[in-house]
């Protein structure tokens, strides 16, 4: 049922017009006898009313409700950054930083692992989450770059001792191609020996050269050996037995005859070659 048009408490303690569907915007005065708008043509039926009784229409509205406060929520405070987000985030830079330094890198791998466990747990703490985030993910790159700068270090290290290593066996043990230079005068005094003919003072320089190392002897110049061979080329020794000390074999001395030939013709270079 719908409360006709009147003037109603609207629960405030002052009379206010309502039109039949809803409440306008029009007071009564509070001293005077409340009269009907001037835009409203409808009048309040008379009532009888009788001492006790309430009209019907004097009621409030029944589907009025009484307007209630809104709490007003404080405005939120602002979210503030995580000191341990920062310090995640501050350990992690460092180890990026170390691990590219060979001799502290390995300290870098701790401030890294470091800077991640913290960069964790301030995820889980009040305030900002981005240095957290950030120190995670510069941790996991820092390490990844670690890694990677460990093995490039490690190659260079073990390429540089192989190389060292290589140089310190070949000056301590020459290959063939220093220990015979002269493979290739030998060839040809071994040419010239099976071609015929009585070796030059050359060729004889180059054998005596090899007897005299293989035996030991110091103390012989340059000088000494082709002295030595300008004295057996003068000598009465034949072509062949000649060759044989051309060649600079010593198993060619195995001869008795060929040995005890070089020596006669050798002390008796003796005062000649070695004596000043």
């Amino acid at each position: 049922m719908t409360t006709p048009a009147g003037w109603y408490d609207d629960g405030s303690g002052r009379q206010r017009w309502w039109d039949g569907q809803q409440w306008t915007e029009h007071f009564a005065p509070a001293s005077a006898t409340p009269a009907a708008p001037a835009e409203q043509e409808y009048s309040a039926p008379a009532v009888t009313d009788y001492p006790g009784s309430t009209p019907a229409y004097a009621m409030a509205p029944s589907d009025y409700t009484a307007p209630t406060a809104q709490a007003v929520m404080p405005p939120e405070a602002p979210k503030s950054v995580s000191v341990l987000g920062l310090v995640g985030l501050g350990l992690s830079a460092l180890g990026t930083i170390l691990v590219f330094i060979p001799i502290i890198g390995f300290i870098g791998f701790f401030l890294l692992a470091a800077g991640f466990v913290v960069s964790l747990i301030s995820l889980f703490l009040k305030g900002k989450k981005w240095p957290g985030i950030a120190g995670l993910v510069l941790a996991v790159v820092g390490t990844i770059i670690g890694i990677v700068m460990s093995f490039v270090y490690l190659f260079a290290v073990t390429d540089s001792v192989s190389r060292e290593i290589d140089e310190q066996l070949q000056s301590a043990y020459p290959t063939s191609e220093a220990i015979e230079p002269d493979a290739d005068e030998n060839e040809d005094v071994t040419d010239g020996a099976t071609s015929g003919g009585r070796p030059t003072v050359e060729d004889l320089s180059v054998g005596l050269e090899a007897i005299i190392a293989s035996g030991d002897a110091e103390g012989y110049t340059e000088e000494h050996i082709t002295c030595f061979a300008e004295e057996f080329e003068a000598s009465d020794l034949d072509d062949a037995t000649l060759w044989e000390i051309a060649n600079g074999t010593t198993a060619a001395f195995e001869d008795p005859q060929l040995a005890l030939a070089f020596t006669e013709v050798f002390t008796e270079a003796l005062p000649v070659c070695a004596v000043p």
